[in-house]
């Protein structure tokens, strides 16, 4: 005897297409977005301007503009960017230290405690999906410390354990993390006299080699005083 097949309605099959179809969905935002801390490179355009009277940004720092990459892997965070100004920032949290270069000095290698000079924020609001970028719903944060103003958008699904910041007191970032809990997307600042805007412009999630974040064996190390 031939067993005979129950064919779908096309209800039923419409159905069946969009359970499998948010299934897909699923996956990739899992994929994309996992419980485990944000591992990959967010890449970013960075303006600066001068709010001076008179006074250029190149007076200031340098070139108005540059490009910046950085890179994610649970304790450890490095920034590389084209500006004059720190160009290269490591960030290890088993040492608690962070590491920089000026092109100035390149021959130097900075280095500070990130717990040496402990900030507090004055005050801080979040508002939820307040902007899109790149695809992805961002809240905002501001910050308001010392007289500046610290905008960060972010999507908080791209998730950072603040632990791994917990040593990171100065410029607040400890704070900040445990507010924000991911990579920023974008980040406006504007200091009594520099305005600074840093929009993301693609985001890579992979898994990255140790080696990213090994010390550098070249230059003279230096104790950066403030």
């Amino acid at each position: 005897m031939v067993k005979s097949r129950t064919i779908p309605s096309a209800n039923r099959y419409a159905q069946l297409k969009m359970r499998n179809r948010l299934i897909y969905i699923l996956l990739i935002s899992l994929y994309g977005c996992s419980a485990d801390s944000f591992e990959g490179i967010v890449r970013y355009e960075t303006t600066y301007k001068s709010k001076v009277e008179g006074v250029l940004i190149e007076d200031l720092l340098g070139p108005p503009s540059s490009i910046d990459s950085i890179y994610f892997k649970d304790g450890y965070y490095l920034q590389k960017s084209t500006t004059d100004y720190m160009n290269y920032l490591l960030w290890r949290s088993e040492d608690t230290t962070q590491y920089f270069r000026n092109k100035a000095s390149s021959d130097t290698l900075w280095f500070d405690k990130t717990n040496s000079h402990p900030t507090v924020i004055d005050s801080s609001t979040i508002v939820k999906k307040a902007t899109t970028i790149l695809g992805y719903k961002c809240h905002k944060l501001s910050v308001y410390r010392g007289g500046s103003i610290y905008t960060y958008y972010y999507n908080p699904n791209f998730y950072l354990d603040p632990e791994f910041y917990k040593e990171y007191t100065n410029s607040s970032k400890h704070q900040v993390m445990t507010l924000m809990k991911s990579p920023y997307l974008r980040l406006h600042i504007e200091y009594p006299g520099i305005e600074m805007d840093m929009i993301a412009t693609d985001i890579v999630i992979e898994k990255l080699s140790d080696s990213i974040f090994e010390l550098p064996n070249k230059g003279v190390r230096s104790k950066y005083d403030y």
